[in-house]
């Protein structure tokens, strides 16, 4: 923790707690302030501030920065729930609590304090949201849109609940069915959420970082080869027997030879177009990166895209 965020902390302390009849006038002097700027958007050429204006202006900016500082420490305070989910990727608890203070004044924007609910309880949903989100973009070297990662992340909840149900796990039809999606598309889903790794993250119980742990080809002997190469020929052998007899005809003919047949001539010979030839050829090969991603890796039931890790 750096000295700059230990200042900011003791800092932040410093700010008093509202009362529910304070946050209630804070909410109408924003509320009015935000009315006036709305209004004056509407016209096209508005007129400068009268002096009535520039006090609500005033005003709403600081019952806006008020009802921010005081709930600072919430901030903070979710931020720190979230920091087991930082590790390895380069966010800092800093770096949480700034992203929680933009969804923080976003509530404050949205603060209807004569519902009758405290503003920290509506700021909460805020705050996390926009942690979550930021941890989401940052987590991987690929980014993926926030819109596949909560259909992601709705789809792993239902696996599990669907898991204790059933006492199985749902196969990709039947996930497929739920989310009313082609499956295709879910297996693009879960290679799109494996995490990546750094090749010179440490993995090894003596520190020692993955590289070292690759063996030098130009030092292995022919047995251990011959062994690594069997196994992985019977992994691909097991993979490629999931393959419908179209989609291994295509692959068979693209990849045969030295440099292959071109998707047209293939398409030509199997009476079918250019474009749905490379469709078949994409999805298989989806289908035996997914068969491969789950035969090297077992299954888990941790939270989040970690569930399909």
């Amino acid at each position: 923790m750096t000295d700059s965020f230990k200042f900011y902390l003791d800092n932040i302390g410093k700010f008093p707690l509202l009362t529910a009849d304070q946050e209630i006038e804070l909410s109408r002097r924003i509320v009015a302030w935000q009315e006036l700027d709305e209004q004056r958007k509407e016209i096209t050429d508005p007129p400068p501030l009268t002096t009535a204006e520039k006090r609500v202006v005033r005003s709403g900016e600081r019952a806006r920065q008020q009802l921010i500082n005081s709930n600072l420490r919430l901030v903070v305070s979710l931020a720190r729930k979230y920091a087991n989910r930082i590790q390895g990727t380069g966010l800092e608890l800093a770096d949480l609590c700034q992203e929680g203070c933009i969804g923080l004044a976003r509530a404050t924007e949205k603060f209807d304090g004569t519902r009758g609910y405290k503003f920290s309880t509506y700021a909460y949903w805020w705050i996390r949201q926009s942690i979550s989100r930021s941890i989401d973009h940052h987590s991987r070297m690929i980014r993926i849109p926030t819109n596949t990662i909560e259909n992601i992340n709705r789809l792993a909840t239902w696996s599990n609940q669907f898991h204790q149900l059933n006492g199985r796990a749902p196969s990709l039809q039947e996930m497929a069915d739920h989310v009313e999606r082609k499956p295709e598309e879910l297996m693009m889903w879960f290679e799109r959420s494996t995490p990546t790794r750094s090749l010179d993250a440490l993995c090894h119980e003596d520190g020692s970082p993955l590289m070292n742990q690759i063996a030098d080809t130009s030092k292995d002997s022919d047995v251990v080869s011959h062994v690594i190469k069997s196994e992985e020929e019977e992994k691909l052998s097991r993979a490629i027997n999931k393959l419908t007899a179209r989609e291994y005809d295509v692959l068979t003919r693209y990849y045969s030879g030295t440099k292959g047949m071109p998707l047209a001539h293939i398409g030509a010979e199997l009476g079918i177009c250019r474009e749905r030839t490379r469709q078949i050829k994409n999805r298989a090969l989806r289908k035996l990166r997914l068969m491969a991603a789950q035969d090297h890796t077992p299954p888990r039931s941790s939270d989040g895209l970690n569930r399909f890790e």
